[in-house]
């Protein structure tokens, strides 16, 4: 509900926004808990719940988005962050597990405590009305994830674990570079 609680404070000043809640929800009980959240706060025609999203309808979203929030209180490391970063969005997330060593706060977005519904909004404002900002945090978020999460630096990182833990061994007594 942090989520659906922040869209209606966002809205409050900048009647324009769009939000798209897209995902699996936990439970059908807790989509109809969302759906009811929704119409009492009267955001039905603000608030879009398309449900799980997947290849181009997925991208599409990606495409389309200027901001990801994702304020998480049980997701260590949530890989859709890693996405958006991917996407050069800039990400709003919380403090927990692995978040903010992943997104960097004032770098590639924010980091906020999704219980501070009053700051979450705030900050994805800043984003909105400053897009300078906004594309600033994107492209960062896009740099950081090609420099640490792409398959690109996936494998770099695993060959470097390779050469450095399994080479020395294999070669161990056995003379190197000497024909």
């Amino acid at each position: 509900m942090t989520f659906i609680a922040m869209a209606r404070k966002i809205l409050e000043s900048e009647e324009w926004v769009r939000f798209v809640l897209a995902g699996r929800p936990a439970s059908s009980e807790y989509f109809r808990q969302i759906q009811a959240f929704i119409e009492s706060s009267g955001l039905e025609n603000r608030v879009e719940l398309p449900g799980p999203l997947y290849g181009e309808a997925k991208e599409r979203l990606f495409g389309e988005a200027d901001i990801f929030v994702l304020p998480t209180e049980k997701d260590v490391f949530p890989l859709v962050n890693l996405e958006a970063m991917q996407w050069s969005l800039p990400v709003v997330s919380s403090p927990i597990g692995a978040i903010p060593e992943i997104v960097r706060d004032g770098v590639d977005g924010f980091i906020v405590d999704p219980k501070n519904v009053d700051l979450l909004a705030r900050r994805v404002v800043e984003l909105v009305r400053n897009s300078e900002l906004r594309r600033g945090m994107g492209h960062s978020a896009r740099t950081r994830y090609e420099a640490q999460y792409s398959l690109t630096a996936y494998a770099r990182n695993l060959k470097r674990a390779m050469d450095r833990f399994l080479l020395p061994e294999a070669t161990k007594g056995y003379p190197v570079g000497r024909g």
